[in-house]
C-alpha cells in the first residue's frame, strides 16, 4: 500500500532523469516584482554573478572560487520585465541563466537545501534604461539556521545553561570577592597551579600520542588535609598520581568549596591539556565542587527548570526528540559536529545528557570541528584530524571536552569529517553498542568513501532539515544500513529501498537511482 501511494504521489511531481528537475522548478517559481534592486547594499555574506541585459553568459566570475567553499542557503535570479520584442521568453532566458550558473556551481544543483527566488525589475520601459539595471544572481551565503556568533560565545552560551546558582546566590558570591580570605584563595590558587605545573613537568616523562586531555581528580576533607588523587586517561597515570600526593600532601588546597559559609569536604577536577610530553593547564582548567549526597535522578526537563538555565534554547528540537523517541538505545557513542552552526544542538544533547547521566545510556563522546584550525588545502581525507573523545561518566570532562574542542576549531569549509570521526570514536570505545552520528544537514562529509570501512550501522540525527533532507546523507545510511532521524521522522528502511524506488520523508519525496537519492520537484 506504501508502494501504491507514493507512485501516485509521484504524478504531481516533475520527472527526474531527464531535464533538470531543479531548474524547470525554479523558472515555474512564482515571481516576484520590485521597482529596482540596489545592487550596491550588499550584506558581508552576499555575492553577486552578473549578466548584461537580456543575455545569459555570467560576467564577473572572481565570486565563483570562494562561493565553491561555503555554504550557500539562497539564491535570488534578478531581471527586469521590459521585454525588447513580443516573442521574448523570460523563462527561457532564466532557463539558459540557471544552465550558465549550474556550469560553474554545479553543487547548487545537487541539493534541496538551498532557496531560490526570481525577482523582476519593473522599473524601466525601454532597453537603454534596463541596461542601467542589475541582471543576474544574488548568492546569499553562511548558515541561515543560527544567528552569526563567534565560537567564545557559543561557548559562553551553553556555559550559562549549566551556570546552576540562583540569583540571590550569585549576589552572595560577589559580596564574597569582598571579603579578604576571598582575594587570597584566588592568588594562592593562581600560585599553586604555577608551581604544580613545573613540579609535575620537571618530573615526568611521559610518551602518549594519544592523550590529549589528562583529568586530575583531588579530594581534601573539611581540615584541607588530602584524602584521594585519582588521574584518568594517560599511560603514565601511576607516577603522577603520585607526584600529585607528593606535592599536594605538603601543600594545602588553594581553597574549600563553601556550603552555607562552612568548610566542606572537596572534590578538585584538574584538566591538563598534554602537548609533546609536557602539561598545560592555568586557573581556569579548575573546576571545584564540594562532595555532598548525589541528587536524585532528575527524568524530566521541567523538573530543572530551576537548575538549568534553560531560557534561549532553540525551538528546533531535533536531538531532544529523537532521543525521546528513540529509547531503545544503550551503550551509546554519541559522535557530535561541533562546527559554529552546530551549537544550539549541542546544547541539547548536554542537557539530555545532564538529566540522564544515572541511567549511563552514554558511554562515550567524540566531538569533531574538522580540523582543528587546519587550513582547507591540507585536509586529506581520513586525515583531517580535529577530533577529541572522551568517557562519558564525567559530565565536567566531557563539557569541558566538548567546548574545548569548539574553541580549537574554525568551521572551516563545508564539507566535514563525520566518517572519520565516527571510525575514530569506535576505536576509542570498541565496545559501544549504538553509534549516534549527529550531523549539520547542510554540510555534506567530504569522507564517504570511507563508509566501507564501518562494520557498525549508524543511527544519523539530522539537525536543521526545515528545507528537506540532503540526499547524500540519505545515500549514506543506505549504504551503511543504519537508520536516519530527524525532529519529525524515524526512517529504518533505507537499506532496502530498491532502484527507482520513491520514500517520503517528512512530506518530501525522494528517489533512489543508479546508486543516489534526489529530491523530487513540485511541478
Amino acid at each position: 500500500m506504501r508502494n501504491i501511494f507514493l507512485f501516485i504521489l509521484l504524478y504531481s511531481y516533475l520527472g527526474v532523469f531527464g531535464q533538470d528537475p531543479l531548474i524547470e522548478h525554479i523558472v515555474n517559481l512564482k515571481v516576484n516584482e520590485i521597482e529596482y534592486f540596489n545592487f550596491k547594499k550588499l550584506k558581508p555574506t552576499q555575492a553577486l554573478l552578473s549578466t548584461r541585459f537580456s543575455e545569459e553568459e555570467l560576467l564577473n566570475l572572481r565570486s565563483i572560487g570562494k562561493l565553491r567553499n561555503v555554504p550557500i542557503y539562497r539564491v535570488q535570479l534578478v531581471y527586469t520585465r521590459f521585454a525588447e520584442a513580443e516573442s521574448f521568453d523570460q523563462k527561457e532566458l532564466n532557463r539558459n541563466r540557471l544552465e550558465q550558473l549550474k556550469k560553474y556551481l554545479p553543487k547548487l544543483f545537487e541539493t534541496n537545501l538551498i532557496q531560490w527566488e526570481l525577482i523582476s525589475q519593473t522599473g524601466c520601459d525601454d532597453p537603454e534604461d534596463c541596461r542601467k539595471f542589475f541582471h543576474g544572481f544574488l548568492v546569499s551565503y553562511g548558515f541561515p539556521a543560527v544567528a552569526t556568533r563567534t565560537t567564545a560565545k557559543e561557548v559562553a552560551y551553553i556555559e550559562r545553561i549549566f551556570d546552576t546558582k540562583s540569583k540571590s546566590a550569585k549576589r552572595k558570591r560577589r559580596k564574597r570577592k569582598k571579603i579578604e580570605w576571598s582575594t587570597i584563595c584566588y592568588e594562592n590558587t593562581k600560585k599553586r597551579i604555577r608551581e604544580f605545573r613545573k613540579f609535575i613537568n620537571q618530573r615526568v616523562d611521559c610518551i602518549d600520542k594519544d592523550a590529549e586531555l589528562v583529568e586530575l581528580l583531588i579530594s581534601f576533607d573539611e581540615k584541607n588535609k588530602l584524602t584521594n588523587v585519582a588521574v584518568e586517561h594517560i599511560i603514565c597515570a601511576d607516577t603522577i598520581r603520585k607526584l600529585a600526593i607528593n606535592y599536594f600532601k605538603d601543600n594545602p588546597i588553594w581553597c574549600n568549596s563553601v556550603i552555607e559559609e562552612k568548610a566542606s569536604k572537596t572534590k578538585v577536577s584538574l584538566m591538563m591539556t598534554f602537548t609533546r610530553g609536557k602539561f598545560e593547564f592555568s586557573i581556569d582548567d579548575i573546576f571545584y565542587a564540594p562532595i555532598i549526597d548525589p541528587v536524585p535522578e532528575v527524568k524530566k526537563i521541567a523538573d530543572v527548570r530551576t537548575k538549568l538555565n534553560l531560557s534561549g534554547i532553540s525551538s528546533d528540537t531535533t536531538v531532544f526528540s529523537v532521543f525521546k523517541r528513540n529509547r531503545d538505545w544503550n551503550k551509546m557513542l554519541i559522535v557530535q559536529d561541533v562546527t559554529g552552526s552546530m551549537y544550539p544542538y549541542t546544547a541539547q544533547l548536554l542537557i539530555w545528557h545532564y538529566l540522564n547521566l544515572k541511567t549511563e545510556k552514554i558511554k562515550s563522546f567524540t566531538f569533531f570541528n574538522d580540523g582543528d584550525g587546519k587550513p582547507n588545502y591540507l585536509k586529506i581525507v581520513g586525515e583531517v584530524g580535529g577530533i577529541h573523545s572522551v568517557n562519558a561518566s564525567s559530565f565536567e570532562r566531557v563539557k569541558y571536552n566538548m567546548t574545548q574542542t569548539m574553541l580549537k576549531g574554525n568551521g572551516g569549509d563545508v564539507p566535514e569529517n563525520n566518517l572519520e570521526a565516527v571510525l575514530k570514536g569506535v576505536e576509542f570505545c570498541p565496545d559501544c553498542d549504538d553509534i549516534i552520528l549527529i550531523a549539520d544537514n547542510y554540510a555534506t562529509p567530504r569522507d564517504m568513501e570511507l563508509v566501507e570501512k564501518l562494520d557498525k550501522p549508524i543511527h544519523l540525527i539530522l539537525c536543521g532539515t526545515s528545507r528537506g533532507v540532503n540526499p547524500r546523507y540519505i545515500d549514506l545510511i543506505k549504504r551503511n544500513g543504519g537508520t536516519l532521524h530527524t525532529a519529525r521522522s524515524d526512517v529504518y528502511n533505507l537499506k532496502d529501498i530498491k532502484n527507482k524506488e520513491p520514500i517520503s520523508i517528512d512530506g518530501r519525496i525522494y528517489m533512489y537511482k543508479d546508486g543516489k537519492f534526489k529530491m523530487l520537484y513540485k511541478f
